[in-house]
């Protein structure tokens, strides 16, 4: 299982060729998992390194990430301030993904510890991105208009917190431990990866 940061970059490296944006996990596949994430929640960081071991142990199984800021800036459900820069975590996610790094970003996004813009611009060099594009998009009003499609999509699945998933028709909130949700997956018709032992 996923342990440290360099674990989860190993299986991002490995499906450099089944992401497609905010997507995570064979294109095809017949199960599809939607998380309603916030980059600023630590059961979101939780959640998303289950989710990347579900796609590595499933053949099956796709997961859709939707960004919803749990802060006032950008979302108009929000009654309080919220959690500081998820707005921003968020637009540049977005950014990241019109160059075909979203999952690259999210993980750097979940990880380091960001406080501003400049430093977020800073750590995304690290990243194979054309900074000034990725600066023009994350201001763009294309990806405000996105965000607000999340928080739209998320009100009408009835999510009023982070993280939220769904599987099929069945709700989860807040993060279960990983045999839980790999058994609800099954439940769900998740199809197991065979494993070849070597003796």
């Amino acid at each position: 299982q996923i342990k440290t940061r360099n674990d989860l970059v190993k299986i991002i490296k490995e499906y450099k060729n089944m992401t497609n944006l905010n997507t995570l996990g064979p294109q095809d596949a017949n199960v599809e998992i939607k998380e309603f994430i916030d980059f600023n929640c630590g059961g979101c960081l939780m959640a998303n390194i289950y989710l990347h071991e579900i796609v590595r142990e499933f053949k099956n199984v796709k997961v859709t990430q939707f960004n919803v800021p749990l802060e006032k800036i950008c979302n108009p459900n929000m009654q309080f301030d919220g959690h500081k820069n998820s707005c921003l975590k968020a637009r540049y996610a977005l950014a990241a993904k019109k160059q075909n790094q979203y999952w690259p970003m999210a993980d750097l996004l979940f990880y380091a510890n960001i406080e501003n813009e400049n430093e977020l611009i800073d750590k995304s060099r690290l990243l194979d991105l054309d900074i000034k594009k990725l600066k023009e998009d994350a201001r763009s009003e294309e990806i405000e208009k996105e965000i607000q499609d999340s928080i739209k999509f998320a009100d009408e699945n009835d999510v009023v917190g982070t993280p939220t998933r769904y599987i099929g028709m069945q709700k989860i909130v807040g993060a279960p431990r990983y045999l839980d949700l790999k058994n609800i997956v099954i439940q769900h018709g998740g199809i197991e990866k065979e494993t070849n032992y070597v003796q």
